[in-house]
Formats: C-alpha cells, sequence, structure tokens
C-alpha cells in the first residue's frame, strides 16, 4: 500500500451555482468550497471492489482567486489516498464530466481529465518521483491578427519560505518539478482518454513539446479549450515517462484595433522578474503590483493572480496615469511551508 497526497487546482465558471462563487470573504473564510462538483477517481491501477471504493476524493476546493470581470473562480485541495500494490506501480487519476461552457469551438460538453503517475521508488534520487508543478489562469485572451506564443515552462513568481526564484511575464507560466527533471509538454489526445470533447479544439495552435511554447496565429475569432499534458523524463534521452499531469484551460480570440504589442506592463514597485521572495515563520509578506495600460484611452479592469492559499488581494485602483494597482499580502501558515507558484496578468479594456 502506497500513501499519497494528490494537489489539486480547479476553476469553475464563478456564477455556476452557489458553490462555485467566490469573493474576498470566500477567501478570508478558508473554507471549503464547490459542493457538488464530483469527485477525484482512481481509473487504473486500483483493483478495489467498486466504482465507490475507487473515489479518491470529493474536488471540493479553498478558493484561491476569483475575477469579478470574466466570472471565473480557481482554488486547491489536497486529497490523501492509499493506492494498493500494483504489478508496475504505475496508477491513472483523473476527473470526468460535463460542463464546459457551450460557446467552445470545435468541441465542448464532456471534460475529462487524467493524470498518470509512478509510486516506485527511483534508482537516480532513491525517493518516489515527485510530478511537475504549473500554475495558470483559467482563460488567456489573445488578440486577432497577432503572433501569440504561450511558454508555459519559463517565467514564473514563486514564493518559498526560504530560498525561491520567481519572474513574470504577461501569459507566460512556470513549469517547475521538485526532482529537476526534464519537462516535457504535448497535447492530450483522445486515444487516451486524456481530453474528453476538447481534443482537437485549439487547431492551428504549434506544440513544441522540448520548450513546452505553443505557437498560435488565430484566424478565427471566439473561444476555444486546450488540453495539455505536462510530463516528465528522468533524462533527456528518456523516452518514458515518470508521470502526466493535465492542463486545462480556456482560450478567447478577440478583435482590436489597437496594435499587437500594446499590451498591460508590468511597472514599479511590481517585482522584476528574477526577484526572490523569502518568506521568514510567523511574518506577512506585504507587496504591490501595478500594471501600466498598452496606449492611451485603455484602462487596467482588472490584475488577475494564481496565487496561494490564504493570500489576500485588494480592489484595483488607480496608481497614476495609465496605470492601476492592488495590494497583495500572505502569512503562510505551518503546513505552507516549502515552495509555493504565485502569477499575475493584467486585463485591459481591451481585452
Amino acid at each position: 500500500m502506497a500513501v499519497n497526497c494528490i494537489v489539486v487546482e480547479v476553476s469553475w465558471r464563478r456564477s455556476f451555482n452557489e458553490g462555485t462563487h467566490c469573493d474576498a470573504n470566500t477567501k478570508l473564510k478558508n473554507q471549503l468550497i464547490g459542493s457538488d462538483t464530483g469527485d477525484m477517481v482512481c481509473l487504473q491501477g486500483c483493483r478495489y471492489g467498486s466504482f465507490r471504493s475507487n473515489i479518491i476524493g470529493s474536488m471540493r476546493f479553498y478558493c484561491t482567486d476569483f475575477s469579478d470581470q470574466e466570472d471565473w473562480t480557481s482554488g486547491e485541495s489536497t486529497l490523501v489516498y492509499t493506492f494498493p500494490e500494483s504489478s508496475n506501480h504505475f496508477y491513472q487519476f483523473g476527473f470526468t464530466g460535463n460542463a464546459w461552457i457551450g460557446t467552445i469551438r470545435n468541441g465542448g460538453g464532456n471534460w475529462e481529465l487524467r493524470t498518470t503517475a509512478s509510486l516506485t521508488i527511483r534508482n537516480d534520487t532513491g525517493k518516489m518521483n515527485s510530478s511537475p508543478k504549473t500554475v495558470m489562469q483559467p482563460i488567456i485572451r489573445l488578440q486577432h491578427g497577432c503572433n501569440h506564443t504561450i511558454t508555459i515552462p519559463d517565467f514564473l513568481k514563486l514564493l518559498h519560505w526560504q530560498e525561491i526564484t520567481n519572474r513574470n511575464i504577461n501569459y507566460i507560466y512556470k513549469v517547475s518539478d521538485p526532482d529537476n527533471d526534464d519537462v516535457r509538454c504535448r497535447w492530450a489526445t483522445s486515444d487516451r482518454s486524456e481530453c474528453g470533447g476538447i481534443c482537437n479544439s485549439f487547431r492551428g495552435a504549434e506544440m513544441h513539446e522540448r520548450e513546452c511554447i505553443i505557437s498560435y496565429s488565430p484566424n478565427w475569432i471566439g473561444w476555444f479549450a486546450a488540453a495539455v499534458q505536462i510530463e516528465d523524463f528522468n533524462s533527456t534521452e528518456s523516452l518514458e515517462a515518470l508521470s502526466s499531469v493535465s492542463l486545462q484551460f480556456l482560450v478567447v480570440v478577440f478583435q482590436a484595433t489597437t496594435k499587437c504589442a500594446s499590451k498591460p506592463t508590468f511597472v514599479e514597485p511590481s517585482r522584476i522578474g528574477g526577484s526572490c521572495i523569502g518568506i521568514p515563520f510567523n511574518t506577512t509578506y506585504f507587496d504591490q503590483i501595478v500594471s501600466r495600460s498598452g496606449s492611451l484611452n485603455v484602462r487596467i479592469r482588472e490584475i488577475q493572480t494564481a496565487s496561494p492559499q490564504g493570500m489576500a488581494e485588494s480592489r484595483i485602483d488607480l496608481y497614476d496615469e495609465r496605470e492601476w494597482y492592488v495590494n497583495i499580502s500572505w502569512t503562510p501558515g505551518i503546513g505552507q511551508a516549502g515552495p509555493h507558484l504565485f502569477c499575475f496578468t493584467a486585463l485591459d479594456s481591451n481585452r
């Protein structure tokens, strides 16, 4: 038997039902929300006698972030589950349902997320493998007529109790691997039951697997869904993944009259890319995020975050000409020692 903790990050339409609504008071209460949103289930490697006994845990979660402008709620939870012995120590678990938004082009309807993990002790590290980790906003907005790059494995903001690296750029996120393995990304596929009804939604996008970079020059306006599998390998030559983690998000392509380079930027006193943030025990971390609009007559509507549990964020307010800001604060709990990913993006009135 192997007892494991599975950290789940999930996003819902904020107005889907009362259970998925989150605001500043919800975050302050720090209570599980999302009742009746479903269960995480062991799909392979668990030989228990009934479907019910293969349920790993409820998909209820602690709200970490929300968006008034885009109507989403995000959060996380940790599930503890005892996996039975198996011949190869590989297990698959996932989450299925049927409630993708109805406006998705080239797909929608059913969702399916499937993660594969190896629970055997590694010869090279002497411990069990740790899967890659990433953070991401649930919706990415791309301007029609422009060339875009979504870089999953670079530029993050990482909060750690003692040592951290941090970078931040609009719509660029970070995959980190605790074992420093070689991390690659690929499209999820229907033959592996990894993507439900969105396997071919993000057509025309090109995945650069070794770099985990998506290149996209949109030809259509509207909503799309992207389904990605993030995998770690013990070397650059290895062809067998140690684990495979699902990442799914929405992409909306919009029409605008502004230039492609006219995007929001982050300015001082926002921390620059590569900053390091160490948070000692029993202290509160304070910071300020300031975003500047890309052109005149365009305002910053929202500064969106993907943050650790318990981080607080103020309402957005005017900072200077064409600049808006939010204040953030975080007092980590005793159980939050270790690395935490934190990223932020700005949503302007063009998007």
